[in-house]
């Protein structure tokens, strides 16, 4: 590989570093009014969140809301599941917002050639954790959404 082609990747390496992206994501319960599109599936379970995003009182919820939900009984049902659906449908029914970022890292290919990767990463809005100058957590309302739905189901 020549010395050029490596300067070239070092400084494509190097404005990735500094043009990261990242998005605020909030999904509304009004999506369920419709069929959700295989589209937006696909893009859920090669991007969305995972379990391990959430933080303890929210994981303790999911557990307990993954075993009533009729939504999620109805997808069984009707043989319409796939892994990671059950938190789709968390974030989604109780509109739950993330971070999500990407950044570009230089890898190598599996026959060892430099290449430039889109790496992909989720994570809770931190701010759900924080209190609010009453001191009420601002994610409160969440927390009290998904207990009071439990309780009814």
């Amino acid at each position: 590989m020549g010395y050029e082609h490596l300067k070239e990747l070092d400084y494509i390496h190097r404005q990735a570093k500094v043009r990261k992206h990242s998005w605020f994501i909030k999904l509304c319960a009004n999506i369920f009014e419709r069929n959700i599109p295989n589209w937006f599936c696909k893009w859920w379970t090669l991007y969305g969140p995972t379990i391990k995003i959430l933080p303890e009182s929210y994981k303790k919820l999911y557990l307990e809301w993954i075993d009533i939900s009729p939504k999620l009984t109805r997808l069984q049902e009707d043989n319409i599941f796939f892994e990671g659906i059950s938190v789709m449908y968390f974030f989604i029914e109780f509109s739950i917002p993330l971070i999500m970022r990407w950044s570009i890292e230089v890898n190598t290919t599996s026959e060892g050639f430099p290449c430039l990767q889109r790496v992909f990463y989720t994570k809770f809005w931190s701010k759900l954790l924080q209190k609010n100058p009453e001191g009420k957590l601002h994610g409160q309302e969440i927390l009290d959404l998904i207990n009071v739905t439990i309780s009814r189901l």
